[in-house]
């Protein structure tokens, strides 16, 4: 009688023990969408975006695109962009989740992307001094919720809190790319 109640009390503890393993295995997955936005020649709105998971050990994102600024239609000055992106998750809870992002601006006549096997160099005619910024935000998100960095520009860079789940990393929370100059107004800045 005793091996058959030590049997059954294994044979409980390994379901158990599988029962856990599968719930955390379909337990949704924090992340951070980060949408780079520019405003196109017709303010349209062009995102740029990627997902980081507090897994990342490296989360950033970079792109370049042309920027100007005009007195007159016929009077513009050119540069080119590169507003890169990185992320360090501080602390995730079943609600939120907070990170430091710091941004770097970068404005010029020439800027290059590299990656490994790969380099790629935009360049503009000029007349827009160069310049670097850079910006370090503390924030916490609740899941779905967007918080916005004003770029010069009127480039923006747009944070959200989601959770993904199952292989498909189905999308649980809302976290709309902006279309429009208003979507991007609308979304509190930080």
């Amino acid at each position: 009688m005793d091996t058959l109640r030590s049997l059954l009390a294994t044979v409980t503890t390994l379901a158990l023990v599988g029962c856990s393993a599968t719930t955390r295995q379909n337990s949704p997955e924090p992340i951070i969408r980060v949408h780079i936005t520019h405003l196109g020649p017709t303010d349209s709105v062009l995102p740029i975006g990627y997902d980081a998971t507090p897994n990342d050990r490296d989360a950033r994102a970079s792109t370049t695109y042309q920027v100007s600024r005009c007195q007159s239609e016929s009077q513009c000055v050119f540069g080119i962009a590169k507003p890169q992106v990185g992320l360090e998750f501080l602390q995730t809870t079943k609600q939120s989740i907070e990170i430091k992002a710091i941004v770097v601006y970068d404005v010029g006549d020439e800027q290059s992307l590299k990656s490994p096997g790969l380099k790629t160099t935009a360049s503009a005619s000029g007349g827009i001094p160069p310049n670097r910024t850079t910006t370090t935000k503390t924030l916490e998100l609740q899941f779905g919720e967007q918080r916005r960095l004003q770029l010069p520009f009127g480039d923006a860079i747009i944070f959200c809190a989601q959770r993904v789940s199952g292989p498909a990393r189905q999308r649980l929370d809302p976290c709309p790319a902006p279309e429009t100059v208003g979507d991007i107004q609308k979304i509190e800045a930080l």
